[in-house]
């Protein structure tokens, strides 16, 4: 069975060019829209299994298109693309709502990423790797080195209260 999928992007070339890729793998696009009030609507008529979504779209802007998406279809899974992979456009798209993320010239992340959607995993494209990577580096630089000891912490689980 093929996967729904919702394109939103102010962009017509983008979302041509993505239909064109998705025609080609195990999706279908159930439509396509050129704001975030038309791409509300059509998740809440539609209900598509993936959206993928433009976290720098002009007007009302991507990320309150991610959350009116999964307002209106909450089991919808959004990918977000942006033409510029920075931790701040990551950070943008988590607050979002989005599990998979990609640039924007990126095809072939973006079939991996619904892809990894699909089977209710999170994809994070090479580029916000690099982005992340960068940002640690410039803050370890500011602040010094990290301790094991402070990994190690930072990375434990959180205990979890008990009711008596």
């Amino acid at each position: 069975m093929r996967s729904g999928v919702l394109i939103a992007d102010d962009q017509l070339v983008f979302r041509r060019s993505v239909v064109a890729v998705l025609l080609r793998d195990e999706f279908e696009v159930v439509a396509e829209a050129a704001d975030a009030q038309d791409a509300v609507r059509m998740a809440r008529r539609l209900r598509p299994a993936l959206a993928v979504i433009n976290v720098a779209m002009t007007g009302l802007g991507g990320v309150d298109a991610m959350r009116g998406v999964l307002r209106a279809s909450p089991e919808t899974r959004v990918v977000a693309v942006t033409p510029q992979p920075t931790v701040a456009s990551l950070v943008d798209a988590v607050c979002g709502g989005a599990r998979g993320f990609v640039a924007k010239r990126g095809t072939v992340q973006l079939v991996m990423a619904l892809r990894a959607l699909v089977e209710g995993k999170v994809h994070l494209a090479p580029e916000f790797v690099e982005s992340l990577a960068e940002a640690v580096r410039r803050r370890r630089q500011l602040y010094g080195a990290c301790s094991n000891t402070n990994l190690r912490i930072a990375a434990a689980p959180t205990p979890v209260a008990r009711s008596r």
